[in-house]
């Protein structure tokens, strides 16, 4: 006979919500409405949420920005009066405590974290008064003495000095300042702590500590969490085994970036004219995922911490439609994926494209995504780009997992390298990484425009036809390689599907859109995305998935289809930079090239190759243009 295993006894309930309903009146003025006859007007922020939480656990709520997280958690605490449905902590029905008097003993045993540190601290005071205002409140200490002891006890608990106490809010990092929060939250000896996106305000490698903090004094004082928040990493680490609720629709929409400079690293890219310190690619997807994404980053195959060979673009095309089939397969994937990344991003992106795969529902291509790379990227007119030779060094060295190839690669100049060609095969700066050597001499070698340059993820334009029918920004800038890889993208797209194409050319250079300026030449204000096409690039890129994956009417459909800035009508003067201050402003148009182009006619010239040294080396030669 089989002896069954004891049963363990479940904690015992402390918040019950249920059917729970928060109206706001957003009516205009009684006199508006007496005039013109209309009815009052309420928005619903919760419709019927319904969970319990039992003792000692971490309860999570997720949702996306606006669902009414943070609605629910001010119910709780008596901050907002529930429209319907009846809120039980620890058995007593909180909406039958109508009197403060009444509701102080509960209140005692239930605090609340706030999401912004620094606006919940009262500035004018010392740390030492805020984190004591709970004791002096419910009469916890008996004298002065005892309260500041306390006090500096509560501050130690959050790994803090008692010294600090004498300090005032602005005087600490926002890390301290929410710890100062969780020190005042824990002053009253509470049963149970709200945590309403503790972290969100904070870098990343502060959240850890904070998240850590939190999960020890849980331990150490039996506490019971509701945990808000909208990243679902930081609800996987305090969650644990605990319950979790998503407030928001689920499954999400996805956002994916195929690249090749390591998903871990920032992405220079990924900053505003508000803020020049590049976010890390954590940061980037905490913002989408707070408007109601997922976001998913992935090293291209033999790159950093994906495996197998790197063979630069061919492979893009495929591994791409292989990711995104992963993607559709999970079950917080709606079937919806968008996809952006600069450069090489959109490279893959492009190449991604070119296969039409299901899932697929919008691009954004910026500063990327090769219409013919052999006249324009890796050749010019067929002249080859000794940019991917840097390339191929730079990325191979970087990349070098075995100490001893680093060593070797590390060794070599490439300037010289430059000096001494030609070049072969094993006797090249980079024979160290026979992988990115071979698709190095593969590009140099074809001269002519073959079936080699016919491949996708190096020639969009050949697939434009089969090309995704999904709306796509071609964003470059005119400093940028890829400038006229975006305009022939949009053209020919455009003619070939009827989904919305959008160009935007700035005076950028390679993904520097949130400045004003490059090199040595001013454009002004205007020049920037930040507060002249959107709030800033996030809000750019969000604004168009937002419409053409979620279905928001946000406007993005009645935007001009073509933005580009025209340069000139500055002052000519240098500013206090020392640049020269040349000026220009956005012009919209419904078509590319603009209305009204005229054309001109200049001599047609015949490239010469480059001469191929004997012994299959990649020579000098001599690039002779010669009028035809």
């Amino acid at each position: 006979m089989r002896r069954s295993s004891p049963r363990v006894p479940e904690r015992p309930v402390i918040l019950e919500v249920n059917d729970l309903e928060r109206h706001f009146d957003v009516s205009p003025p009684a006199l508006e409405r007496m005039l013109r006859g209309n009815k009052r007007v309420a928005a619903k922020a919760l419709d019927g949420v319904s969970f319990t939480i039992r003792r000692g656990e971490t309860f999570s709520l997720v949702g996306e920005s606006g669902c009414g997280k943070t609605t629910v958690a001010r119910c709780i605490v008596g901050l907002y009066r529930p429209t319907a449905g009846n809120i039980v902590f620890d058995g007593i029905d909180l909406g039958r405590l109508r009197q403060r008097k009444a509701m102080a003993p509960v209140r005692r045993r239930m605090q609340m974290i706030f999401q912004d540190p620094y606006a919940s601290l009262n500035p004018r005071w010392r740390v030492r008064k805020i984190v004591a205002e709970p004791l002096v409140t419910h009469g916890l200490v008996a004298d002065r003495a005892e309260l500041r002891a306390r006090v500096g006890e509560l501050l130690e608990q959050v790994r803090l000095s008692a010294a600090n106490g004498d300090k005032f809010p602005h005087e600490f990092s926002g890390g301290q300042r929410q710890r100062i929060s969780i020190a005042r939250a824990l002053a009253a000896h509470p049963e149970f702590l709200i945590g309403d996106e503790p972290t969100s305000a904070l870098d990343v490698s502060v959240q850890a500590q904070i998240l850590n903090l939190m999960k020890d004094l849980q331990r150490r004082l039996g506490l019971t969490y509701l945990f808000i928040s909208h990243n679902l990493a930081v609800i996987r680490f305090r969650t644990g085994s605990g319950s979790c609720i998503s407030a928001g629709p689920g499954p999400f929409p996805v956002l994916l970036e195929r690249t090749p400079y390591d998903k871990s690293a920032p992405s220079r890219s990924e900053r505003t004219a508000a803020a020049a310190r590049p976010r890390s690619r954590a940061e980037v997807a905490a913002y989408f995922v707070k408007h109601g994404y997922a976001v998913a980053y992935q090293d291209c195959r033999g790159r950093y911490h994906s495996g197998g060979h790197f063979t630069k673009y061919l492979s893009e095309a495929d591994d791409g439609c292989d990711t995104l089939a992963w993607l559709l397969r999970q079950p917080w994937c709606n079937g919806l994926v968008g996809t952006f990344g600069l450069s090489y991003a959109a490279h893959t992106q492009a190449a991604l494209g070119c296969l039409d795969p299901p899932g697929l529902a919008a691009q954004f291509l910026d500063c990327g995504g090769f219409s013919n790379a052999y006249r324009s990227g890796i050749r010019h007119g067929g002249a080859f780009d000794l940019k991917q030779a840097t390339w191929a060094y730079r990325n191979a060295l970087a990349d070098a997992r075995d100490p001893a190839v680093k060593a070797v690669l590390e060794a070599q100049d490439i300037g010289a390298w430059f000096r001494r060609m030609p070049w072969h095969k094993r006797d090249s700066p980079i024979s160290a990484a026979p992988e990115y050597e071979d698709y190095l001499f593969e590009q140099w070698s074809h001269g002519v425009f073959d079936d080699y340059w016919k491949q996708p993820g190096i020639y969009a334009e050949g697939f434009y036809d089969r090309y995704a029918d999904v709306p796509i920004v071609h964003l470059s800038g005119w400093y940028d390689p890829y400038a006229r890889t975006a305009m022939e993208n949009y053209v020919g797209l455009s003619r070939a599907k009827r989904s919305r194409m959008q160009l935007v050319l700035g005076p950028w250079t390679h993904g520097d859109r949130s400045l004003s300026h490059a090199g040595e030449v001013e454009f002004g204000p205007a020049a920037p995305v930040d507060g002249n096409l959107a709030e800033d690039f996030f809000e750019l890129r969000r604004r168009w998935f937002d419409h053409w994956i979620k279905g928001l009417a946000n406007g993005i459909d009645e935007e001009p289809p073509v933005r580009v800035f025209v340069m000139g009508g500055g002052s000519g003067r240098r500013n206090r930079d020392g640049r020269l201050e040349h000026g220009g402003h956005w012009r919209s148009a419904p078509e590319w090239p603009l209305q009204q182009t005229r054309w001109t006619a200049l001599p047609a010239c015949r490239p010469q190759p480059f001469c191929s040294a004997s012994g299959g080396g990649l020579g000098r030669g001599r690039l002779c243009l010669r009028s035809a």
